[in-house]
């Protein structure tokens, strides 16, 4: 019964999809055309060149994992040459790049939940992780920075805020705050 329900919603979104990027909707006929779809792709930082250039033509946006958090939470790992190469790929491609922040680890294999706790309730913590971001994010000719930030609590709520405030502040007006959930 749930997948019946998740393919019917799948497939209504598909369809409401496929009117945003001016599919055919005879009630529409002679009406404006609709908006373009906006679409977000996502890459690690070790993905090569010919993958984003395939794949550019059907997004808008390139989401580049990015920057980690340290296990203290104070901090965030540097760009490494790949990311400086994608940044620049993804502009040759006429493609937004975005800095993805996460707290993923690859000393754990998934998302450190301590992590991400440890900075989200500390202030100071939180300022100098979002300075940092939008440091290397402004550095690196990044159009702007998606957060990804997994296996939280409840509890990491206003901390989360917090930092999505302080990003907004520390980055270029013109640069996107993108978040996942």
């Amino acid at each position: 019964m749930l997948r019946r329900a998740l393919t019917v919603l799948l497939a209504g979104c598909l369809a409401g999809a496929g009117a945003l990027v001016g599919g055919a909707d005879p009630a529409r006929a002679g009406a404006e055309p609709a908006t373009p779809l906006v679409v977000t792709g996502y890459a690690l930082g070790s993905a090569n060149d010919a993958l984003i250039a395939r794949n550019a033509p059907g997004l808008s946006t390139l989401t580049v994992a990015g920057v980690s958090i340290t296990a203290r939470g104070g901090s965030v790992s540097r760009p490494t040459a790949d990311l400086r190469r994608l940044v620049a790929t993804a502009h040759d491609e006429g493609l937004r790049a975005e800095l993805l922040l996460s707290n993923y680890s690859n000393r754990l294999g998934g998302f450190d939940s301590e992590a991400v706790a440890r900075m989200l309730a500390d202030e100071r913590k939180i300022a100098r992780v979002a300075e940092a971001v939008a440091g290397h994010a402004s550095d690196g000719g990044w159009d702007g920075v998606n957060v990804d930030l997994e296996s939280m609590d409840a509890d990491d709520a206003p901390g989360m805020v917090t930092l999505l405030e302080r990003l907004r502040e520390a980055l270029p007006e013109t640069a996107t705050l993108t978040i996942d959930v």
